[in-house]
Parts: structure tokens; sequence; C-alpha cells
């Protein structure tokens, strides 16, 4: 395949996804913020702060697991010819509130502090749904792994891995 092809088969727009271990250093998105504060021993769990989330956990996301979102690439690079992008995503019936997310994270953590949220702080836009019917008519049936399922087994990889995973060291 020629690059200039290969560049108008990558047409293709996620979610959010995850886990991305170098991801959970960065300070941008819900998910690895919260699985950051309540993981890392220097941050949340070590001193006894209270977790807290803004705003009131309402707002829903839509999250792909990135094992899911590995499958629908490849699926991408080798079935999909059209130019024109496709959303590879869960469905908008599988969105979930912040509320859960954060509930599934410290469940996920055994954390065992504080938790609360903060409602004086802004939820930001409710909904940011992303419809993947078009893909689904491409593919037929794919069964995203569940978002719980996802988490446990990131969070459990992770902090198997934890003094490797962010230093590359062996």
């Amino acid at each position: 395949m020629d690059a200039e092809r290969a560049e108008q088969r990558l047409g293709g727009f996620p979610c959010h996804s995850w886990p991305d271990p170098q991801v959970l250093s960065r300070k941008k998105y819900v998910l690895h913020i919260s699985v950051q504060r309540l993981m890392y021993p220097e941050n949340i769990t070590a001193n006894g702060t209270p977790f807290v989330v803004s705003g009131t956990g309402k707002p829903l996301r839509q999250f792909i697991y990135s094992q899911d979102l590995a499958k629908l690439f490849i699926w991408q690079l080798r079935e999909y010819d059209d130019v024109e992008p496709v959303i590879l995503s869960v469905g908008e019936d599988e969105e979930v509130s912040i509320k859960l997310v954060a509930d599934a994270i410290v469940k996920a953590v055994g954390f065992e502090g504080d938790y609360s949220f903060d409602t004086t702080r802004a939820d930001g836009q409710f909904r940011k749904p992303a419809s993947n019917k078009k893909l689904l008519g491409l593919i037929g049936p794919f069964e995203f792994t569940p978002f719980e399922q996802a988490l446990d087994t990131t969070v459990k990889w992770f902090l198997e891995n934890y003094e490797t995973a962010r230093t590359g060291k062996k």
C-alpha cells in the first residue's frame, strides 16, 4: 500500500480511549486524572486528602477500551476503503456518568478514604455523544468490553506493574 493510500485509510475518530500508562501522568481527562490521584502513593492515598471530583457527576461520556480500539484499527486498515472518516466508538447507549466512572475507580483501586463531589465546580458539557451506527453498519456486531471490566483489568495491571509502567525499567 502506498503512503498516500495508507493516509487516506486512517480516517477514524476514536472517542475517549484508555488505558495508556503514559497518559496516566498527564492531567487532561477525567479517567486518567482520577486513576492517577487514587493510585500514586505520593498523591491522595498517602496523605489522607479526600478524593473530590469536580461537579455533580451527572455528565455522560463514552469510553472505549484500548484493546477494543486496537481491534477496530486493524479492521479499518484491512477492510475500510472509504476516504470518509468513521467514528470508532462505543454506542451512545453505553455512555457512563462521571459519577459511575468515579465510583468504579474508587472500587477498582480499593480506595477507602473520603470521597465527594464539589458541586460548586462546573460540570462541563453534559454530553459529547458520538454515534457508532456507521461503524456497526460496516462491520456488523462488535462486542465492546464493558466499562467496569476494562477499568478493573487496567487498574489491576497498573498496580502489578507500577514500578516499571512509568519508568520503562525492567
